[in-house]
């Protein structure tokens, strides 16, 4: 009997015992785990912490910002043939079960009645037709689904995918165009973000999917007139007459492109004592200024802008006697004239655009401008 108790025991014993070691093993291991996490953790914690202390951005563009916009499959192969009048939201669907793509819709968007006779159409116009009618816009998320929204400022913004591309310039060479093209595109396209890249002769641009696809048309429109216009030379000739005599007659060349002001500076350097006292000399550039500029073209003709001034130290007061490059004392007496005109040239023909009259030896300037495109327009002469 005693020994029957003994065995009786010993076995609840052993009982008691077992399950009271066997969950030692998972908590150890569960401490284990937890001191693991808690490293990585710290780890992680730490790598981020040094990638600030880097410099680096703690954000990074989306995915998305850089990939290519989604296309629908085979968008140009699918004809739609739909004569329906529902909601909006019935006739999207419908649009969506012909083509076999899905149709998503924005939980704020509200359906609205249209009417619709479409008859073998493509996808992409029948869409366009019903967000015309629906006023409401669409986007595809995959190759097979589309989201549609209601259009308008805040919903575009939300929805709308961000793209980065890049713009090579070829054309473009000097920084005023430049910056003529982004001015164009922030207050036209109302693209705001624009980097400049003078050095590569580039532009990088974030915008939709359509922002960009207006933003390569127009650099393309761009450069294409520039490359297809080519420069311009011009050729001044100026006479001096007296009744109608010529005395003499100067040519000068300037080559420009169009809608570029180009400027020729012929003349000296004056020096004026200004103070006579303190032997302060002070400069005026007296000669002849032109300044041109092709406002307009055709095939055989060009708009000329131009500018012409003439200057000089008039005999008497207190420059009387003196010469070109003589110190002048005090201020001396200048005399001055200037045209300004507009013209129209034909290519290859001189035309006298203007005359000055002298009004000190009674002598007459006449100016004679002769216009020849260097290149471009090949296909129309």
């Amino acid at each position: 009997m005693n020994r029957k108790i003994c065995y009786t025991l010993a076995l609840a014993l052993l009982m008691g015992v077992l399950p009271a070691a066997m969950p030692q093993a998972p908590a150890e291991k569960s401490a284990t785990e937890k001191s693991a996490a808690e490293k990585s953790t710290v780890e992680k914690s730490t790598a981020e912490k040094s990638t600030t202390e880097r410099g680096f951005p703690s954000w990074a563009p989306q995915r998305s910002e850089m990939e290519p916009p989604v296309e629908l499959q085979s968008i140009a192969d699918k004809r739609i043939t739909l004569k329906l009048a529902d909601t909006s939201r019935s006739v999207y669907e419908a649009i969506g079960k012909q083509a076999g793509i899905s149709v998503l819709f924005d939980p704020d968007y509200v359906a609205r009645p249209v009417s619709v006779d479409l008859n073998g159409v493509s996808l992409e116009d029948a869409l366009k037709t019903v967000a015309l009618e629906s006023a409401t816009f669409w986007r595809p998320v995959t190759s097979s689904s589309i989201f549609i929204a209601a259009d308008n400022p805040t919903k575009r913004r939300e929805i709308e995918p961000q793209i980065i591309k890049s713009f090579y310039l070829p054309n473009i060479s000097q920084a005023i165009d430049m910056q003529d093209l982004v001015n164009a595109l922030r207050s036209i396209l109302q693209i705001d973000r624009v980097q400049q890249l003078y050095s590569a002769n580039t532009i990088i641009v974030r915008g939709t999917p359509d922002q960009l696809i207006l933003t390569q048309k127009l650099i393309n429109d761009i450069s294409e007139a520039k490359k297809k216009a080519g420069e311009y030379r011009l050729e001044f000739k100026i006479s001096e007459l007296v009744n109608e005599k010529k005395l003499n007659s100067r040519n000068y060349v300037l080559v420009l492109e169009p809608h570029q002001i180009g400027k020729l500076r012929i003349g000296s350097r004056v020096p004026i004592l200004a103070q006579e006292k303190d032997k302060q000399i002070t400069y005026l550039d007296l000669g002849k200024n032109i300044d041109s500029q092709v406002t307009s073209e055709s095939d055989h003709t060009v708009g000329l802008r131009m500018t012409v001034e003439f200057s000089d130290v008039a005999p008497g007061g207190s420059a009387r006697g003196a010469g070109v490059g003589e110190q002048h004392h005090g201020d001396p007496d200048l005399k001055q004239m200037r045209m300004e005109t507009s013209a129209t040239l034909e290519l290859a023909k001189p035309t006298v655009v203007g005359t000055l009259d002298d009004p000190v030896n009674n002598h007459t300037f006449q100016i004679e401008v002769t216009a020849t495109r260097l290149d471009g327009f090949k296909d129309g002469q």
